[in-house]
């Protein structure tokens, strides 16, 4: 059984390489080439994604982890990080905890909170 090998849709007889054409000779449409799709609703799709996906993981880890701690107040009593603010009116007062949600720095400073509390305060 004899086999034929197809070279860009020419055919060889079995045995033999077909000739390749020097860079120099090759014109058009025979230039060997990469072709790159790229699709911006695919990678705006994909931001989309990434950043929910980011926002869904800060609310979730702020109201799991961060909130208690910032309701419990610093264990030393210590005025360092986000108990270092005074302000009785507002339901705060130095080394005391707060309620992320309606007594963040943000609420008290601009009269509402934004989706930036999540990153404003660590957990540990």
């Amino acid at each position: 059984m004899t086999k034929v090998v197809s070279f860009r849709g020419k055919s060889a007889p079995p045995g033999t390489i077909p000739k390749v054409k020097r860079a120099s000779t090759v014109i058009g449409s025979e230039l060997p080439a990469i072709k790159l799709n790229i699709v911006a609703e695919r990678w705006r799709f994909y931001a989309y994604i990434a950043f929910w996906s980011m926002c869904i993981l800060a609310i979730a880890l702020s109201k799991i982890f961060v909130a208690p701690i910032l309701a419990a107040g610093p264990e030393d009593g210590s005025t360092c990080g986000p108990f270092n603010r005074d302000a009785p009116e507002f339901g705060v007062e130095l080394g005391q905890g707060f309620d992320m949600t309606t007594e963040s720095h943000l609420q008290q400073i601009f009269g509402y909170n934004n989706i930036c509390v999540n990153w404003d305060y660590r957990s540990v």
